[in-house]
């Protein structure tokens, strides 16, 4: 297996890289609407857990995007679905992907925020107010949402009954493309991507009044046992096995899984197609995990993706040595895993159950891997 030397993706106006998934779908007749299935193609995301899993898809072509919702039993039967409407192609998406949080579903479609029964997959609430590209969202204690635009606003608040506590569309205009969002007890920290420096920084919000802090309050929470995680609590990446290419001058080790960059993997090293080996991600805390995006086989182009195996069925181990296993299915793109319940875990290990062979090599490859 060769590779071109690794080359870093620039963030520009795009933050986030989706699939592009032709396919009829599941419930694509019901655009809009929640319904119960009768029957349905493999999910693209799956976790299995006591509670219901929420799967989310993209479809997409040059032209329009829409979103395919559904929701899996612990048995992994499908129990309802939703299909958002079809919207065209813009330079954002226009279907976001929110995720669960004390028994609902949340997404933004059309920039507009609307809550789903965990259980039924009905519509709780919608709110228009919200307008723009959903790019960074959490949740508060009592179930308050927090969400920034990448075009704007940089904050929109929302509560558990679906009404508008606060539209902000800028805090200070040096600061531009808002992408993540993190609630911290008495704080917000919002991250920019459009800075004074060139590189991303961090506003902190005073929720009391919401006006700008001159930085995190000593109270602030980020990093306490509990807390969201983000991609900085994770402090080393371990593996199995990885390949080396000396004669290539590679290493395809898991330093590749969390480098923004496509055009490298972890590629694992063992005789045969890869069962067992696994990667692990050690935190630097306890921290709660909703779930996870993997970019799964070697992602740099089609050609090197379908040569190489790639992941087909995961299990996750947390540190309480509790796990869920999972399909993946077989896509050039990201797949995003939502967890039926966040788990407070310090280590995630994943462990490869069964793989897609490529077709030409038996190396088993992830490109890139993020918690949420």
């Amino acid at each position: 297996m060769k590779k071109q030397q690794r080359k870093k993706r620039k963030r520009g106006l795009l933050s986030v890289m989706t699939a592009a998934v032709l396919a009829a779908g599941i419930g694509a007749s019901f655009s809009g609407m929640s319904v119960m299935a009768a029957g349905t193609e493999n999910p693209i995301q799956t976790a299995e857990t006591g509670e219901v899993t929420v799967n989310f898809k993209r479809v997409e072509d040059s032209s329009s995007e829409r979103g395919e919702i559904s929701g899996i039993s612990a048995q992994g039967d499908v129990i309802w679905q939703y299909v958002t409407e079809t919207y065209p192609r813009t330079e954002l998406d226009r279907v976001n992907d929110i995720g669960t949080f004390d028994g609902r579903y949340y997404l933004v479609e059309g920039g507009t925020v609307k809550a789903f029964d965990l259980g039924s997959g009905s519509v709780i609430w919608s709110n228009d107010e919200f307008t723009g590209c959903a790019y960074g969202s959490d949740f508060g204690e009592d179930g308050t949402l927090y969400v920034c635009g990448y075009y704007g606003p940089d904050l929109f608040v929302v509560d558990g009954d679906g009404n508008t506590l606060k539209r902000i569309d800028f805090f200070h205009k040096d600061y531009i493309w808002p992408h993540k969002i993190e609630y911290l007890g008495d704080q917000l920290a919002i991250t920019y991507s459009g800075t004074p420096s060139g590189a991303e920084e961090t506003l902190y919000i005073n929720l009391g009044d919401y006006s700008l802090a001159s930085g995190p309050n000593a109270g602030a929470t980020a990093g306490a046992a509990g807390s969201p995680v983000t991609d900085s609590a994770v402090e080393t990446i371990t593996a199995s096995s990885y390949l080396e290419e000396p004669q290539y001058g590679l290493s395809h080790g898991t330093a590749n899984l969390m480098d923004g960059d496509l055009s490298t993997a972890w590629v694992e090293s063992a005789e045969g197609q890869g069962e067992g080996e696994a990667f692990t991600l050690k935190l630097n805390g306890t921290y709660e995990v909703s779930g996870f995006t993997i970019y799964a086989g070697y992602q740099k182009n089609g050609d090197i993706y379908a040569k190489n195996s790639r992941p087909a069925r995961i299990t996750v181990i947390f540190s309480d040595g509790s796990s869920q296993s999972m399909e993946l299915s077989d896509i050039n793109g990201p797949q995003k895993i939502t967890f039926g319940k966040p788990v407070n875990t310090s280590s995630i290990r994943f462990v490869i159950d069964s793989v897609y062979p490529g077709n030409k090599y038996q190396d088993t490859a992830v490109s890139e891997i993020s918690l949420f």
